[in-house]
């Protein structure tokens, strides 16, 4: 695998300075076309969807280094670490992992086994762009997405011009982190490259309640290493054609350390990750349609080692190898009818093949699913205060037919300033069972049915300034989401888990958002702060059951928050970010046996300075995390990081 990275990084960026060369060598006459222009109506098509766009300056900022912590920090979504480098789910609107969609340029991340993201081995570096579409209006793109759908982006930089930017971390823990960005082109042509390298022995100490000894020990088997790189090409004619292909290329290689409580003579866990993306896009912009297509494949192959030491010697308990390739076509094609209405049709098709294989109980499956999906919406300003959309999804999936999605939303403009909107969304979505939850051996279920959700939202959005030099932006919003035959595994009359269609979940909550920015003379700010309450229980149970009824779900918190803000004079600058999470429940019942995890609140800070030398400009910020020195945990039993800093250098040429 290292081979082919290295052969992959040689030729994109022998490919990129080729191409941006070329390019600065023709005439710019040859070039000199209009910039190309999306007609201003297009902003219908998003009218009434429950949508947010992750601050620029948050993504920008460099004090994140991957996509789990930025939207743990930044976002309604609650992130279930099991530490730094190990792996992180997502929980979005109290729904599973796998009920949340991931999409990048297109193409779905989703594994399609447990159906779920691995967010710790997504790299903020590869992402320019990171919407959340928010429970109802998650249909407006695909469909499954209970919780909502995370959205990543990558936007073309149309400058004439060759820009490299190196930038060096080095951190507690032995921890180092590279990353190279060069784009650049001219008139027609752009290219892009992005590496990083990250690496770390992740041997930080931490206070251990669970072993018996309440004592300060140093994490073990925790190291990690991660590379990757990201190649986009863009090409754009005169009759407002962009043609982009865009390539992902990762490796990582990571040991898991093990439970706080672990008393044995060693544990060794160790897991390879190897991905692969590629996504081929044409978009047509025109006066009166817009249409894009998109071709795209991602292949996995995920290598997971467990053993454990015995006075007989090592003994390996897992040997497995998972791979996975999905093939993705979609067409999406939008019509303006008339001034105020626009017509939308979204048609995609997914083809995943699997194959799972433990070589110590010479065990797995291998299995196919084709889904074919066409999604028709009509949208229009009804009145000059009142936008509305109606959409319609029909999914095919395996020789059988879901039944239809349906969504509806509307947005109410009140007073002619517009800066205050009322929006109302319903929608009905399903989400079929991962293939391990059919085929897993042992344990898996042929007979689950898809899991069938209801969602609505109310949410109430303010914008407006104070005086000369105040932005303010406010958006609030009440949702209730109802999930039947919800899958869960328990134990099975057989000694092993199973899957089992049993639980009727109910997800009610509250979500608000509040940005403001400050600007006179060289003095500048942003601030952004979250705040989300979720209720998520069993409505419905068997009587067997019956004490989990009302109970919050496992690992979902009541209460999440979080705060951000940048002060900025001259060169200087100061990021502070907080974040707090309530209490969680490891048990169904709710009940604490001493294993409930209690709220904490983690404090980060960093400060920085930005020079300009001649010809290329340079950054130099000092971080630290965790700055209170806060003992907690995410998962139990899994031990996080104490107060630990990192030293940042940016160049620009």
């Amino acid at each position: 695998m290292n081979h082919l990275f290295k052969i992959w990084t040689f030729c994109f960026f022998i490919a990129s300075h080729a191409i941006s060369s070329e390019a600065q060598s023709i005439t710019d006459s040859v070039f000199a076309i209009e910039e190309v222009k999306v007609w201003s109506e297009i902003s219908l098509n998003e009218k009434a969807l429950n949508k947010t766009t992750i601050n620029q300056s948050i993504i920008q900022s460099g004090h994140f280094d991957d996509m789990s912590s930025l939207l743990s920090q930044n976002s309604f979504l609650f992130i279930k670490s099991y530490g730094p480098g190990s792996m992180a789910s997502v929980s979005f609107r109290g729904m599973s992992a796998s009920h949340t969609r991931v999409e990048w340029n297109g193409i779905y991340l989703n594994n399609p086994m447990p159906g779920q993201v691995d967010f710790s081995l997504l790299p903020l570096f590869f992402a320019d762009e990171i919407e959340l579409l928010h429970g109802a209006s998650s249909l407006y793109e695909s469909s499954g997405a209970l919780g909502g759908s995370v959205i990543l982006k990558t936007i073309p930089d149309w400058k004439d011009s060759l820009q490299i930017s190196l930038t060096q971390k080095a951190g507690s823990f032995h921890t180092h982190y590279s990353m190279l960005d060069i784009k650049g082109g001219r008139g027609k042509v752009q290219s892009r490259l992005r590496i990083f390298r990250e690496k770390s022995k992740n041997d930080f100490p931490f206070y251990n309640t669970l072993n018996g000894d309440w004592n300060t020990q140093i994490q073990k088997n925790a190291g990690y290493f991660k590379s990757g790189l990201q190649h986009e090409l863009y090409f754009r004619s005169e009759g407002e054609h962009i043609f982009s292909l865009s390539t992902w290329l990762q490796t990582a290689d990571r040991d898991f350390p093990a439970i706080m409580s672990y008393e044995g003579a060693g544990r060794k866990e160790n897991q390879v990750d190897t991905d692969l993306r590629l996504a081929l896009q044409w978009k047509k912009y025109g006066s009166k349609i817009y249409s894009e297509s998109l071709l795209g494949l991602n292949i996995s192959d995920l290598e997971y080692k467990a053993g454990e030491s015995s006075l007989g010697g090592d003994i390996s308990l897992f040997d497995t190898e998972n791979k996975y390739s999905s093939l993705v076509a979609r067409n999406k094609i939008q019509f303006k009818l008339k001034e105020k209405w626009i017509l939308r049709n979204l048609v995609d098709y997914i083809h995943h093949n699997v194959n799972s294989f433990d070589r110590n109980s010479l065990s797995g499956y291998e299995n196919n699913r084709t889904s074919l999906g066409n999604s028709l919406s009509l949208h229009t300003d009804l009145s000059d205060k009142i936008s509305a959309y109606s959409l319609i999804r029909t999914e095919w999936c395996d020789g059988k037919f879901i039944p239809l999605m349906p969504s509806l939303g509307m947005e109410i403009t009140p007073f002619q300033e517009k800066k205050i909107v009322f929006a109302a969304n319903l929608s009905r979505n399903f989400h079929l069972p991962g293939l391990n939850d059919l085929y897993w051996i042992p344990g898996g279920n042929i007979d689950l049915k898809p899991e069938k959700g209801y969602s609505s939202d109310i949410s109430l959005d303010v914008k407006g300034r104070f005086g000369k030099f105040w932005e303010y932006h406010s958006q609030m919003n009440f949702y209730y989401s109802l999930v039947n035959d919800w899958i869960i595994w328990r134990p099975g009359e057989y000694g092993y888990w199973t899957a089992e269609n049993i639980r009727k979940v109910a997800s009610r909550g509250l979500e608000i958002q509040t940005t403001a920015a400050y600007s006179s003379g060289s003095f500048h700010s942003d601030f952004f702060l979250n705040y989300s309450f979720t209720k998520a229980s069993s409505i419905d149970e068997s009587i067997t059951n019956a004490e989990v009824i009302g109970k919050q779900l496992m690992y979902v918190p009541r209460h999440k928050g979080n705060a951000f803000a940048r002060v900025g004079w001259n060169s200087n600058y100061m990021l502070y970010n907080f974040s707090f999470t309530g209490k969680r429940f490891t048990t169904s019942n709710n009940e604490d046996y001493g294993n409930n995890l209690e709220a904490f609140a983690l404090h980060g800070l960093t400060t920085g300075r930005s020079f300009s030398l001649n010809r290329f400009s340079a950054d130099l910020n000092f971080k630290v995390r965790n700055l209170l020195d806060l003992n907690y945990q995410t998962i139990l039993e899994r031990a996080m990081p104490g107060r630990n800093y990192q030293f940042t250098l940016n160049l620009k040429f």
